[in-house]
C-alpha cells in the first residue's frame, strides 16, 4: 500500500454459485490476513466457505435463513447466482450442460421482486455476519472509525449487464466503496504469487482455470516482469457453465435412472437431499478413478430394495465405472476450454508452461488426471485452491494491480449513419435526409474496441463522436447506445449478432453554445441544428466498464449508464 494512503479495512467477497467466502485485512497490517471460517449455526465446524443458499422462514430474522443455518428438510434455494445472467452467450459447447440442467430456483409465493432478490438477501446476511466478525476482531469503535473497502469477485464470462446487476445487489446488501475483479484474475494474483519465485520465468504463459461450482473461467497470462511480478493477458479469456454443480445434477439423473423417477418423486425431500449430500461431500471430492476403490456407497432411506435397483442393506452400490460416466461429460467440457486457451496462445507463437487449477472443482484429482492426459504442460493445484479467488481479491486490494494488460473479450462499438453508398450498403437501411439533402445508411457499426485488443484500467479507450440536435433543444437528452459482438470478426452493419450493452444518457445543457457548430438545412423551412462533437471515453477493468463524455478535453455534466 502507498505509505500516504488512508488506513482502511479491505474486505474481499467471493460470491460463488455453491459456496461463498470472505477474507479481510487492515492495510497497516497487510500480513495479518484472515479468511472467515466460523459461520452461523456451524457449531464447532470450521469452513473457509459457507453454502450459497437461502431458505424462506417467517420465524427467522428477516424472514429467511442462509448458509449453514438452514434446517434439515427446509426448501433451499440454490445456484441462484446463475440466474443473474440467464441469457449469456457461451463460446464453447459447455452451454449444452446448462440447457440440459437448467437452474431451478424461484421466489416463494407472495414474495415480491425477482431472482436477484435471492442474491441481495444472501449478500445482506453475509455482510451482517462479516461486520460481526470485524467487530470481534477489531472492536466496534475501530470498525466505526475506519473506512471499509469491498472487493467483489465476478465471473469473467458474464455479460456487462450481469456484472452491473451483481454490483447493484451488493450495494443494496450494504457494501459501500465497492470495486470488482474477475474471478480468474483474482485466482491468478494469488496463485502466481504462491508458486514464485522458482517456478516462474520471463515469457512463460500460464493458463489459470478457475473451476467452481457453477462456472469455469479461464484466462492465460504471460510473465512480463519478475521483480516485482507483472503479467499480461496473452489470450482472450473463455468460460462455460460446466462447474461441479452439474455433477450433482447428473447424479440426480443417475438416481432416477437407477431407482426410477417415480420412486424418487415419492420419497421424502430430506431423503433425496441426504443422498445428494453424500455424493457431494464424499464421492465427488474424493473420486480419483483408482482401481483400489472400485465401489462407492450411498444410503437410501425409505427406498425398498429390488432386484432392479440393486440396493443392499440400505445402501446403493455405485461402481467406479458408473461414477466415471457421471463425471466425464462435465470434465470433457473443461478439457475443451483449456485446450482452446492453449491453441490461442500457440497460434501466436507462445508456449504454455503450466495449467493452474483453482476453485472447488479445481481441487478434483480426477479433473487433474484427465487434463494431464490431453495437455502437454504441467498441471498444478496450488495450496488453498478452494479459496484462491478470495485470497487473490484481498491481495489485489492490499497491494494494487498485478495485471498490466488485459485483452478485450468482445467488440464494443456504436451504430452510426453515413451517406448511402449505392451497390454497397443494403437497401433496407436507406433513408432520405432532408436536412443533408441526400440518402443515408442507418445501420453502420463503428467498433472502437475489438476482441483481443489490449486494454488497461489506467488508460481509457477514446471514440471521437459527433451528432446533431435542434437549436431549440435544451440538450438534456443526449443518448448513446453501446453495442457489443462476441464473434471473432465484428460485422460492418448492425445485425442479429450485435447486441446492446448499455445506454448512456448525458446532460449537455451546461455546454457553452460557443462550443457548438450551427448548421443550416438543405431543405427550405427546416430548422437549424447544432453539431455536437465530443469524445466518448470507456475505461475497463477486469470486471466493470465505465464511461465519460468530454468536449475539448472538458467533462460537461454527468453520464448515466443503464445496462440492457
Amino acid at each position: 500500500m502507498n505509505a500516504h494512503s488512508e488506513p482502511k479495512i479491505i474486505v474481499a467477497v467471493d460470491f460463488g454459485t455453491t459456496f461463498s467466502g470472505v477474507a479481510f485485512a487492515y492495510t497497516d497490517e497487510p500480513d495479518d490476513k484472515e479468511v472467515i471460517s466460523a459461520w452461523p449455526s456451524g457449531g464447532n465446524r470450521t469452513s473457509d466457505k459457507v453454502p450459497t443458499e437461502v431458505s424462506y422462514d417467517d420465524r427467522a430474522p428477516g424472514g429467511y435463513r442462509w448458509g449453514f443455518d438452514i434446517r434439515p428438510g427446509q426448501k433451499r434455494h440454490q445456484w441462484f447466482k446463475l440466474q443473474l445472467d440467464p441469457s449469456q452467450k457461451l463460446a464453447t459447447k459447455a452451454s449444452s450442460l446448462a440447457r440440459r440442467y437448467p437452474s431451478r430456483t424461484e421466489l416463494p409465493p407472495g414474495y415480491s421482486g425477482d431472482i436477484s432478490q435471492h442474491v441481495t438477501n444472501y449478500l445482506t446476511a453475509l455482510m451482517k455476519h462479516t461486520m460481526g466478525v470485524l467487530v470481534k476482531r477489531y472492536s466496534q469503535k475501530f470498525v466505526d472509525d475506519t473506512p471499509i473497502e469491498y472487493i467483489l469477485t465476478i465471473p469473467a464470462l458474464w455479460s456487462d449487464r450481469a456484472r452491473n446487476l451483481t454490483f447493484e445487489c451488493a450495494k443494496k446488501a450494504g457494501m459501500t466503496r465497492i470495486s470488482c475483479i474477475s474471478e480468474p484474475e483474482a485466482a491468478a494474483i494469488y496463485t502466481l504469487s504462491a508458486i514464485q519465485p522458482n517456478n516462474l520465468r520471463l515469457g512463460d504463459n500460464f493458463v489459470v482455470c478457475d473451476a467452481g461450482g457453477g462456472t469455469v473461467d479461464l484466462i492465460t497470462y504471460k510473465v512480463t516482469q519478475l521483480d516485482p511480478l507483472q503479467v499480461e493477458e496473452s489470450a482472450v479469456g473463455d468460460g462455460g457453465l460446466c462447474g461441479s454443480t452439474y455433477l450433482n445434477r447428473r447424479f440426480e439423473e443417475y438416481l432416477e435412472n437407477r431407482i426410477g423417477a417415480g420412486v424418487m418423486a415419492k420419497i421424502r425431500p430430506e431423503a433425496k437431499a441426504s443422498m445428494i449430500k453424500e455424493f457431494d461431500e464424499f464421492i465427488k471430492p474424493n473420486f480419483s478413478d483408482l482401481a483400489q476403490v472400485d465401489e462407492y456407497f450411498v444410503t437410501t432411506p425409505g427406498i425398498e430394495p429390488t432386484e432392479a435397483n440393486g440396493i443392499q442393506d440400505g445402501f446403493l452400490i455405485i461402481t467406479r465405472a458408473e461414477v466415471r460416466t457421471i463425471f466425464e461429460p462435465v470434465v470433457s467440457e473443461v478439457q475443451e476450454l483449456v485446450l482452446n486457451q492453449i491453441r490461442d496462445v500457440e497460434r501466436v507463437g507462445g508456449h504454455i508452461a503450466a495449467v493452474l487449477l483453482v476453485g472447488g472443482f479445481g481441487a478434483s484429482d480426477y479433473l487433474r488426471k484427465r487434463l494431464s492426459a490431453c495437455v502437454d504442460a504441467e498441471i498444478m493445484q496450488p495450496k488453498n485452491a478452494w479459496t484462491a479467488v478470495v485470497r487473490g481479491a484481498l491481495k489485489r486490494g492490499l497491494e494494487g494491480p498485478l495485471i498490466s494488460q488485459r485483452q478485450a473479450r468482445r467488440h464494443y462499438g456504436v451504430r452510426y449513419w453515413s451517406k448511402f453508398r449505392e451497390g454497397v450498403d443494403p437497401e433496407s437501411s436507406k433513408f432520405w435526409s432532408s436536412f443533408e439533402g441526400f440518402y443515408k445508411c442507418t445501420n453502420l457499426m463503428r467498433w472502437y474496441l475489438n476482441k483481443g485488443d489490449s486494454v488497461s484500467e489506467t488508460k481509457a479507450v477514446t471514440l471521437n463522436w459527433s451528432r446533431t440536435m435542434g437549436v431549440n433543444s435544451n440538450l438534456t437528452s443526449e443518448e448513446v447506445v453501446i453495442y457489443c459482438c462476441d464473434d471473432d470478426n465484428a460485422p460492418s452493419y448492425k445485425s442479429w449478432n450485435t447486441t446492446e450493452v448499455c445506454r448512456l444518457s448525458a446532460d449537455l445543457s451546461t455546454i457553452p453554445r460557443s462550443k457548438l457548430t450551427r448548421r443550416k438545412s438543405k431543405t427550405l423551412g427546416d430548422p437549424d441544428q447544432y453539431q455536437i462533437s465530443y469524445d466518448l471515453e470507456m475505461t475497463m477493468d477486469s470486471a466493470s466498464i465505465s464511461f465519460v463524455m468530454l468536449i475539448d478535453g472538458i467533462k460537461y455534466g454527468s453520464v448515466q449508464t443503464e445496462f440492457v
